[in-house]
């Protein structure tokens, strides 16, 4: 017999993803929700990062906490370290074949993101939030989702959780709208919360940066040796050969095809650039298009650049391990990108163009390099030249990014300041 709220929530199109949740619930009785975005679900078969990092705070903040995710066909909650802690919208609604078979940039023109419905889904959410008795409610990421979110009476606490620059999207009025209906925001980024501030004044709620972090038992360049090798075989890169890597959304904002174009142009024999990301159709974090005019881009290459299609978190931290030179070559906004704090853990120097929070974490010729303008092919593909042109270069880099900045990317102390948050914005309700 299926428990009156169970029912309510599978009215509105909400369903357990494993029978175990109910245990949980009844037993811990939370009061604290992750809205994971709609793009993407939980467990993310591409890692994406935004839901790995929801993962890691309801894995490891010691407070009662459950999360709601859209479900897509095939997602295995089992596959979750938070198998048990999962809803999922159910209903098809959210994922129309429209919004999967078009280019990305029409998407977000047609809907204000990238997903078809983005706002029944957050209207949902707060339903559902609303129903489950939660009390703290952090929304992460989509700007646009908090007006829809509804809060359900003054007594949740909203905290939206910005990675992204999208706020700048916003009409004054709009935002203005939204900072009514928060309590406080976290960015990802000092240059994020600047860029905000720098357009509407100055934030009337709680803000504050919480920089992301990343496993450093997991990204330990001590234990993927033998799968780094096994890697280079797999892509028959040579023996000799340095490599340049690039991980993430195959979509034009991330500068990968200007990337291919100044590698090409840079000629550097002894260098294969290696390409990590979805390249299926029907995924909705890769735009389709766009990635053809990659692989057509990369064909004639004699294997120098390689796509090598999408990898699991499991396996990401040995392919930074088999790279030299992770590049991150953006031409479109960022927040904090979670490859370059991964690549870093891993003694993995980064080239980078200056877009939202990369130039906080790295310092020009030290533990990276300063990519002016991805567009400008020929300074790209000069810079390029210069950091393949001595091997010594390179070793000493990694040396300094072992001895400096792996310690700074711990996750330890992205999950202690959300612990603060979270029962701060708690005690408040019950002060209340």
């Amino acid at each position: 017999m299926k428990n009156h709220l169970e029912l309510q929530l599978k009215n509105i199109g909400w369903q357990a993803g494993d029978p175990s949740f109910w245990d949980y619930f009844n037993v811990e009785q939370p009061q604290i929700a992750i809205i994971a975005p709609p793009l993407d679900t939980i467990p993310s078969k591409t890692g994406n990062a935004i839901y790995v990092l929801v993962e890691k705070l309801a894995q490891q903040i010691f407070e009662p906490i459950i999360v709601l995710s859209r479900w897509t066909a095939g997602v295995d909650c089992s596959k979750s370290p938070i198998f048990n802690k999962i809803i999922y919208i159910q209903n098809s609604k959210f994922d129309p074949l429209i919004g999967r078979i078009l280019p990305y940039k029409l998407r977000k023109n047609l809907w204000g993101s990238s997903i078809a419905n983005v706002n029944q889904y957050f209207q949902s959410a707060g339903r559902a939030c609303d129903q489950l008795n939660i009390k703290v409610a952090i929304l992460e990421d989509v700007t646009q989702g908090v007006l829809k979110f509804k809060k359900q009476g003054s007594s949740l606490h909203l905290i939206l959780h910005q990675h992204s620059i999208s706020p700048l999207g916003l009409t004054e009025e709009k935002w203005k709208q939204t900072l009514e209906q928060l309590d406080e925001i976290v960015f990802v980024s000092q240059k994020t919360l600047n860029q905000v501030e720098y357009k509407f004044g100055p934030i009337p709620i709680k803000n504050e940066v919480v920089y992301n972090g990343v496993d450093l038992s997991w990204f330990d360049p001590n234990r993927c040796g033998g799968e780094a090798t096994k890697i280079r075989e797999m892509l028959k890169i040579p023996i000799y050969n340095k490599v340049l890597l690039y991980v993430g959304r195959l979509m034009p904002q991330k500068g990968i095809l200007e990337a291919i174009k100044a590698f090409k142009l840079a000629n550097i024999s002894d260098v294969s650039f290696v390409i990590v990301g979805d390249t299926s159709a029907s995924h909705l974090t890769s735009d389709i298009s766009y990635v053809l005019r990659l692989k057509k881009e990369a064909a004639n290459t004699e294997n120098q650049v390689i796509l090598a299609g999408s990898v699991s978190q499991e396996e990401i931290p040995a392919w930074y391990q088999m790279a030299d030179v992770l590049v991150a070559p953006s031409i479109g906004e960022e927040g904090l990108p979670k490859v370059i704090t991964e690549a870093l853990a891993m003694g993995c120097p980064v080239i980078a163009t200056d877009r939202g929070g990369n130039w906080e974490l790295i310092r020009n010729k030290e533990n990276g390099w300063f990519l002016e303008d991805a567009n400008n092919i020929e300074d790209f593909s000069k810079l390029l030249m210069n950091v393949f042109s001595s091997e010594e270069q390179l070793r000493k880099k990694k040396q300094i990014i072992l001895d400096v900045d792996r310690c700074k990317m711990d996750e330890q102390k992205m999950v202690l300041e959300f612990t603060k948050i979270i029962k701060r914005a708690a005690g408040k309700q019950e002060e209340d």
